[in-house]
């Protein structure tokens, strides 16, 4: 397989796959000191003397509403991609509803072994895949936010 091909094909599954991976460990190391952001919430609760849960919801707060900045901007650019005619507005209606299924999958292996998540992604990517050619709609799509304009359509 061309490695340019199977570039643009696992850089979208990845990329999505992250924000996924990195909304849900986020939103637990907040809530959880041993977690990676743990010594930083409790470094900045004793440097400011606040509670650590103040802290810890303060982070929480943060990351979703910045989920939800980047969740608006993926809209924006569906919306402009139907707008400019390079998609239905079936396609970006099934674009988003696959982006919420991968999302979920990816949820569902938080606590997973690192070995079962690898096995469990590349079977997500592989399903991403079929499903992009079942529906006729380049992969670039599920990129998040930048991934619209750019990047060679398939």
């Amino acid at each position: 397989m061309n490695r340019k091909y199977l570039l643009y094909v696992a850089t979208p599954v990845l990329a999505v796959s992250l924000l996924g991976m990195l909304a849900a460990s986020g939103a637990s190391a907040a809530s959880d000191p041993s977690k990676p952001f743990g010594d930083l919430i409790s470094a900045i609760a004793t440097k400011f003397n606040v509670s650590v849960d103040s802290v810890k919801q303060l982070f929480v707060d943060h990351m979703a509403k910045r989920q939800e900045n980047r969740e608006a901007k993926f809209q924006e650019n569906l919306s402009q991609s139907v707008a400019d005619g390079e998609l239905t507005q079936d396609q970006a209606n099934a674009i988003t509803a696959k982006k919420a299924d991968v999302g979920t999958q990816i949820e569902a292996l938080q606590g997973s072994s690192e070995s079962d998540r690898k096995t469990e992604m590349k079977e997500i990517r592989t399903s991403l895949k079929q499903w992009s050619d079942d529906n006729n709609i380049s992969l670039r799509y599920m990129m998040p936010i930048k991934g619209f304009k750019g990047h060679p359509a398939r």
